[in-house]
């Protein structure tokens, strides 16, 4: 009886949660080694642990975006906070846009990267064009994971918006 309350409650945070455990990994098995905890000064947070994740080398991870795509160019934003617990064995952190043409959401269309910040750091900003009839993924990528890594790397949902073109 109790279980069937707690499950009940569950299918509620899920649906609050669902917006920042949304990352996935480059192949489905990477989703396992994300959790999602609330932070009271950042939100729900997903937590990827580094030591758990199969393999070595540069591992990904995405964030959905949607299908829709913009008819003519615009400026376009985003930030993301990242934050490092402990973490040991990887070479960098690079999040990072892709722009993507909108006839798939599995990332296999990405035309054109832009990398957001070149190494370690908590706080991503960057503004950028982004061309006509392409729509933006944020991404985030763990570089050069060897076998002892370990430690935990926590996203916040990315925030994307457009911006208003000012004239000087």
């Amino acid at each position: 009886m109790l279980q069937d309350q707690i499950d009940q409650q569950q299918e509620h945070l899920n649906k609050i949660m669902a917006p920042a455990q949304v990352w996935r990994g480059d192949s489905s098995g990477n989703n396992a080694y994300i959790s999602t905890l609330w932070d009271p000064d950042y939100g729900w947070i997903s937590w990827i642990d580094v030591g758990a994740l199969p393999g070595t080398g540069d591992i990904g991870f995405w964030f959905p975006f949607e299908d829709s795509t913009a008819t003519g160019s615009r400026p376009f934003a985003w930030t993301l906070d990242v934050l490092l617990q402990d973490v040991v064995g990887l070479t960098g952190v690079r999040p990072r846009v892709d722009y993507m043409n909108g006839s798939t959401v599995a990332g296999s269309n990405a035309q054109l990267t832009l990398t957001a910040w070149p190494d370690w750091s908590y706080k991503v900003e960057h503004d950028f064009i982004l061309p006509a009839n392409q729509a933006a993924r944020p991404a985030f990528l763990i570089l050069g994971k060897t076998s002892g890594a370990s430690g935990r790397i926590g996203l916040t949902r990315p925030k994307l918006g457009t911006r208003s073109e000012v004239s000087q």
